[in-house]
């Protein structure tokens, strides 16, 4: 929904279990538009291009936010952070 109401062409929820010492990512895309199953992939996730998921173990949050970035720019898209966007 928040993708839908930010006309966001993805959206990603990163969070931390720290009990487990591991980040969980999830990741939502519309129909034609990002791959987001191909965009995890390289993180070990996995899905549907439009709905996909990875469990990422001894990496916190923000390495992964920042591995994330890097992959989109390596997939030649842009992203731009949500605080930008409701600022």
């Amino acid at each position: 929904m928040l993708r839908e109401i930010l006309s966001a062409d993805a959206a990603f929820g990163i969070f931390w279990d720290g009990q487990r010492k591991q980040t969980i990512v999830i990741a939502r895309s519309g129909p034609d538009s990002i791959d987001v199953a191909a965009l995890l992939k390289p993180m070990g996730g996995g899905g549907r291009p439009e709905a996909a998921s990875a469990l990422v173990k001894g990496t916190r949050p923000d390495g992964v936010e920042n591995w994330i970035r890097e992959l989109f720019a390596e997939n030649g898209h842009a992203s731009v952070p949500i605080f930008d966007l409701m600022s």
